[in-house]
């Protein structure tokens, strides 16, 4: 597993996660966003499954509560919001094509 890979795949989930954030949290954009936020998660976890292996999976694995946290702070940023400091989503939940999360404010 080259250096490259894990930092394309690295890079996907930061997007995954950020657009996770959004789709969830910012409830002021979301009637606008949310198509458009599921269509760049759906894009991204496509783009990652064309490059996770096993082990690069298990790197992304160790890795997840930082690679949160950048996200967290990209997301955070655009939004203006606070954010859980704890990841909520599992690498799985990232990886799943269909998984999106229930909005905090479901009306």
């Amino acid at each position: 597993m080259g250096r490259s890979e894990k930092s394309a795949a690295q890079s996907f989930v930061i997007l995954i996660i950020q657009h996770l954030l959004l789709y969830q949290y910012w409830s002021e954009e979301r009637a606008n966003n949310s198509r458009h936020w599921r269509g760049e998660i759906l894009t991204f976890r496509d783009q990652l499954e064309l490059k996770i292996t096993t082990n690069l999976q298990n790197y992304l694995a160790e890795r997840l509560d930082y690679l949160y946290g950048k996200a967290r702070k990209i997301a955070q940023i655009k939004s203006e919001l606070q954010l859980p400091e704890i990841n909520p989503y599992s690498l799985e939940h990232i990886l799943d094509e269909d998984w999106l999360p229930d909005s905090i404010m479901n009306n």
